[in-house]
């Protein structure tokens, strides 16, 4: 979606118009400096923001003679109904508004303010998505397969697509299974440890002292591969939480669902975003 220049100039207007509160603010604490450190500049206050006090000083109010600017909105959404947008909204002059019809021949129906590039007809929102890199491996394996893949450079980033996927795969494997891992040990450890933690008040370092006593010597990788639910494995795995700061088994399963997502529908080459636009349930979408 494009949008003319006046629309970012407004939304820096509102942040000039905020930065000066901010610079009004007396600091008692020499953190409180850092109140809208975005604002600021790098040689004039020795913060490292945009710039945008300095911006302001030198451009609001003087009168500068700017030219229409288009903007396109990437990668977020906008309510282009917006009282302060609205009127700022870039119009395709070629499209008629609502009328089925590709007007302009540019191959897309009725983008009147733009278009979603990666969103479905009725305008969805996607949840889950191809990687770029799995867009790139099936969009040059069906040239290759055609003898169509000619160009040394495409079938170079084509062969560098396929090694980061099998590298990209392997993690999000070594991390689900992980994951699942600590699930099942997660309510085995908690209700374990409470014969030494009736209050369930340990840390890291009281679960450490009592690995050294009752621990085998077997790296977390091993025990999980080997599927290990000892009294070793439940106070590692209970470890690895604290260290990590995961408190509640809801936080694993959360993540788990995730991985299982990314698996099955980011990196499968099978599967078509536009198709499958619907609203997923991560909590209750797979069980353990």
């Amino acid at each position: 979606m494009k949008l003319f220049f006046r629309i970012a100039l407004c939304l820096f207007l509102v942040k000039c118009a905020n930065s000066k509160v901010s610079n009004n603010i007396t600091a008692s604490n020499p953190k409180d400096n850092l109140y809208g450190w975005f604002h600021k500049d790098i040689h004039n206050n020795e913060i490292p923001g945009i710039s945008l006090d300095k911006w302001c000083d030198k451009n609001v109010g003087k009168n500068n003679t700017q030219q229409n600017i288009t903007v396109a909105i990437l990668d977020s959404q906008l309510d282009i109904n917006h009282e302060d947008l609205k009127s700022q909204i870039w119009i395709n002059k070629g499209e008629i508004p609502d009328n089925g019809i590709d007007d302009d021949q540019n191959g897309y129906v009725d983008d009147v303010n733009g278009w979603s590039f990666l969103g479905g007809k009725n305008g969805q929102n996607l949840i889950w998505s191809n990687f770029d890199y799995i867009r790139l491996i099936r969009k040059s394996k069906e040239k290759f397969e055609l003898d169509t893949l000619n160009s040394p450079k495409d079938f170079k980033e084509y062969k560098r697509a396929i090694a980061f996927f099998k590298k990209e795969k392997n993690y999000y494997q070594n991390y689900l299974k992980s994951l699942e891992y600590g699930i099942v040990l997660f309510p085995l450890a908690k209700d374990t440890l409470k014969h030494y933690f009736p209050k369930e008040d340990y840390t890291y370092s009281k679960l450490d002292s009592l690995y050294k006593i009752y621990g085998n010597g077997k790296s977390f990788w091993e025990k999980r591969d080997a599927g290990d639910k000892d009294f070793a494995a439940l106070i590692h795995s209970m470890m690895v939480n604290k260290e990590l700061n995961i408190n509640s088994i809801d936080y694993l399963i959360d993540k788990a669902d995730q991985q299982n997502f990314i698996l099955k529908k980011c990196l499968d080459f099978d599967y078509n975003e536009r198709v499958d636009i619907m609203n997923f349930d991560l909590k209750n979408s797979i069980n353990y």
